[in-house]
């Protein structure tokens, strides 16, 4: 039975009594690795427990971040923020060094110490402890020199600091924390995408070919920065601004955010230049606005103004091409090439937690935008298709899968997933004793596994035969202890 444990493992947020919400969901257990992204406090967001010990950690500081580049979320005051990297090498030892840059794209240089930091090349300016240099890129590399004494060094993307990430011989990014509006903190994972638009919040560039439309980029972005998004009027009806864009025929999708700035008439956007306008219901606020995915040649995007004088805020459009993904992806703004970025990679490796043994239990909230991906929200793997327990959507349900040598050795099929609503999953491993339940509901059970798998790493997201290709996935807690839960823990467990 559950003790102590049970009103601690079912809340949200911090466990109360200066305990987190990580550690809590320990709290009947021995031996144990949980992590509670929706904490408020990173350092309190990974628990381990050994022999009833636990240490806490925070996500940087235990996982690692395998995809290459940051990426654009919600952050805790309801703006969009760039998530923490820094693009120096050997952050601690700071030295004269050459970074490559975007032509356009904004950057900030951050540096502790008594030193400075001098932008050259594709930067200009000079950076000092308290007093960070904010520059645009005007050619695809900048270099910086290192004049006396610093200590440490960053830079990063956009026109705030985003949080120090210590840094050795490559660039460092992240976890992605997203304070969604709907699902609240989560950890944010996503797939490989380039975004084909170019000047995605610069609408005033003549790659925008604009009629009866006046352009300004003057506007207040998402991110709360001045002059980061473009102001459109419309100086007679119908007024359009377009981009005609050189791509293959293959599945897009389309997405901008707008925030109507004066008059009431109908804002249309479209990537078929203009054979479907999507009409949107815009407000006074930033939002993002989609149109739904179709297989498109040339995609020829833009908006209208139905309304002469209507003026409506843009920023960041996004046309982006996929091989995995099938929903909306995170803002990845482009300036003046097309930006491609790779697909998170989140792992950590299991010797760093109690060793599992020959049974082990896996719990999981998340929430996934769409329900026919073969993905998996957590799996448990040897870096193969051959080796992997994992919890897997498969035709519209969450199931169990336990593989071991290349064979399939057992399945359990759970609840049905609802596109972007939380879902959590309790599982039992455990030779010919594989259960689960899904929102604490029934136990389904699988008495047929003769052995399991070898395991050496976790891998979150993923798709495809060895959960190694990322798609689109949120989530908000992951426990794994190695101990089986019984029939009467698991549903109380999935219940949470």
């Amino acid at each position: 039975m559950l003790g102590l444990g049970v009103s601690a493992w079912r809340r949200g947020g911090g466990a109360g009594g200066g305990t987190s919400a990580a550690a809590a969901k320990l709290a009947d257990e021995t031996n144990g690795f949980a992590a509670v992204f929706s904490d408020a406090t990173d350092a309190q967001r990974i628990a381990v427990k050994t022999a009833g010990v636990v240490v806490s950690s925070g996500l940087d500081a235990f996982y690692q971040n395998g995809g290459i580049g940051p990426k654009i979320v919600w952050g805790p005051s309801a703006l969009l923020e760039w998530t923490p990297h820094n693009l120096f090498l050997n952050s601690g030892t700071p030295a004269t060094q050459s970074v490559t840059t975007i032509v356009g794209a904004p950057y900030t240089v951050t540096v502790t110490g008594s030193g400075s930091l001098t932008g050259s090349a594709g930067a200009s300016g000079v950076a000092t402890a308290g007093a960070p240099l904010i520059f645009v890129a005007t050619t695809t590399s900048s270099t910086f020199t290192l004049g006396g004494s610093l200590t440490t060094m960053q830079m990063n993307i956009g026109r705030v600091a985003t949080a120090y990430l210590p840094t050795t011989a490559a660039r460092r990014f992240g976890l992605a924390i997203d304070h969604d509006p709907t699902l609240g903190r989560t950890l944010l994972m996503e797939a490989a995408i380039t975004n084909i638009c170019l000047w995605s919040s610069d609408l005033t560039d003549a790659t925008w070919v604009k009629s009866n439309m006046n352009t300004a980029l003057t506007a207040t972005g998402p991110m709360g920065n001045a002059n980061s998004a473009t102001t459109i009027t419309a100086t007679a009806a119908n007024a359009t601004a377009l981009q005609s864009i050189t791509n293959a025929s293959s599945l897009k999708i389309t997405s901008v955010y707008l925030k109507r700035r004066t008059g009431s008439g109908n804002v249309d956007i479209t990537q078929d230049n203009g054979t479907t306008w999507a009409t949107q219901a815009i407000t006074s606020s930033w939002a993002r606005y989609v149109i739904a995915e179709a297989t498109v040649l040339n995609p020829i995007v833009g908006i209208r103004l139905v309304t002469s004088g209507d003026a409506v805020d843009v920023a960041f459009w996004q046309c982006e091409v996929s091989t995995v993904a099938r929903a909306v992806t995170s803002p990845y703004p482009t300036f003046s090439v097309t930006q491609a970025r790779q697909a998170d990679n989140y792992t950590f490796l299991l010797s760093t937690i109690p060793a599992l043994g020959a049974e082990y239990s896996v719990y999981v909230r998340f929430a996934s935008p769409t329900t026919t991906n073969t993905m998996a929200p957590v799996a448990l793997t040897d870096g193969t298709a051959n080796e992997q327990s994992k919890l897997i959507i498969t035709a519209g349900s969450l199931r169990l899968s336990v593989i071991d040598g290349g064979s399939a050795l057992g399945t359990i099929v759970g609840s049905s997933i609802v596109a972007n609503t939380l879902m959590s999953a309790a599982a039992r491993i455990k030779v010919n004793d594989c259960a689960l339940s899904c929102n604490g509901g029934a136990v389904g059970a699988d008495t047929t596994v003769p052995t399991l798998p070898t395991l050496t790493e976790t891998r979150y997201g993923g798709a495809g035969a060895n959960a190694a290709a990322a798609n689109i996935m949120r989530l908000t807690e992951l426990v794994i202890v190695p101990r089986a839960w019984s029939d009467v823990e698991l549903p109380l467990k999935s219940a949470a």
